[in-house]
């Protein structure tokens, strides 16, 4: 199995209000999304399955920007497309 969350995080890549919302993200992402190398998702998807739960959990969401400097800051590899990034090598729960 893949460890997602290998490395650690490069808070270079983060803005002040970022953090705030980082360890409510790393708490929920292995619940949203499964390592996949050939998989692929939007950030805009991830971003919705990681707030859809943290709204069942009763938690305040994460803004879309947000999640993804927080997708870059801990490494996974992302590819801008015209309307939105995709998230290599995992794909959603």
């Amino acid at each position: 199995m893949i460890d997602l969350f290998a490395r650690p995080l490069d808070s270079s890549r983060l803005q002040a209000r970022d953090h705030a919302h980082a360890q409510r993200f790393a708490d929920t992402l292995p619940d949203v999304i499964l390592a996949d190398p050939s998989g692929s998702v939007t950030i805009g998807d991830l971003s919705r399955a990681v707030n859809k739960r943290l709204n069942r959990a009763s938690l305040p969401g994460i803004p879309t920007s947000t999640v993804r400097r927080l997708v870059r800051a801990v490494g996974f590899r992302t590819r801008n497309l015209e309307e939105d990034v995709l998230v290599q090598g995992v794909t959603l729960r």
